[in-house]
Order: C-alpha cells, then structure tokens, then sequence
C-alpha cells in the first residue's frame, strides 16, 4: 500500500515539477529549485486527497490491514514491523515513480 502511494506521489511531483519549472518558474523568475518546492507543495496537496482513494482500491483488490488486538498492535515488534514495511514501501515507491524520468525529452 505504502509503494501506490509513493509511487502516485512521485509521479504527480515529477510532472507538476516540470510544469512548474517550465511555465510558472519564467513567469514568476523561479529558480529551479524554488519551482522544486513549489512543485513538491502541490504535490503534497494533491496526495493528502489521492490517499483516500488508493486505499480504497487495494482494499476492493483485496488487501485487508491484520486483525489485531489492542494488546497486539501495541507491541514493540508489531511497530517496528509496521514502520519497516513503511519505509520499504515508500522507498520502493519512490524508486518506481521515478520511471517517468525515463521519458523525458530532453
């Protein structure tokens, strides 16, 4: 789950990013790196509502979270299992996003 949304993520910022560094960054005398942040803002914006949805899906696929007690997800192993599932899904996810890179005309 963590990798669909690195990887909507990502692919959202690398096109909003060149959008944003190519029209509004002239427009406005951006820097790149200022097109960057601003880039990676809407990016935010737009991942806080794309979130949702892609939770939605995987659970129409079939991924359900664990049925855990309380006692259970309090547990020390149970934590840190959820954040290095996290940290590799995203890691993974922001890799993959990264393929529109590939295609780009430059």
């Amino acid at each position: 789950l963590e990798i669909s949304k690195a990887v909507v993520y990502n692919v959202k910022n690398k096109f909003s990013g060149d959008y944003i560094d190519l029209y509004l960054g002239s427009y406005f005398c951006l820097t790149t790196m200022g097109a960057a942040a601003l880039g990676n803002t809407l990016s935010d914006i737009l991942g806080i509502g794309s979130a949702f949805y892609v939770e939605r899906l995987a659970n129409r696929i079939g991924f359900k979270p664990p049925k855990l007690s309380p006692m259970q997800l309090d547990m020390s192993c149970s934590r840190n299992s959820a954040n290095a599932g996290r940290v590799l899904g995203v890691t993974l996810g922001c890799l993959l996003g990264m393929c529109p890179l590939l295609f780009r005309k430059k």
